[in-house]
């Protein structure tokens, strides 16, 4: 389950162990209030952006802020 907003028309936003964004497309099982049950796409343990990038490009440099939801 993520964040319905990290979903962007079927792809989700990826911060890379070398802090570059990765877009990546995801199945959406279905959604739930604001969340969204994914079944393919996101591994655990991978960093997803919550934030709605403006552009998005593919390979860009990202700069992680932690999340303040626990």
């Amino acid at each position: 389950m993520v964040p319905r907003s990290a979903v962007h028309d079927k792809k989700v936003y990826i911060c890379t162990l070398e802090n570059r964004l990765e877009i990546r497309p995801v199945a959406v099982e279905f959604n739930m209030a604001d969340m969204a049950v994914l079944s393919q796409g996101l591994k655990e343990g991978e960093t997803l952006v919550l934030a709605d990038l403006m552009p998005a490009v593919q390979g860009m440099l990202l700069k992680p802020v932690p999340s303040c939801h626990g």
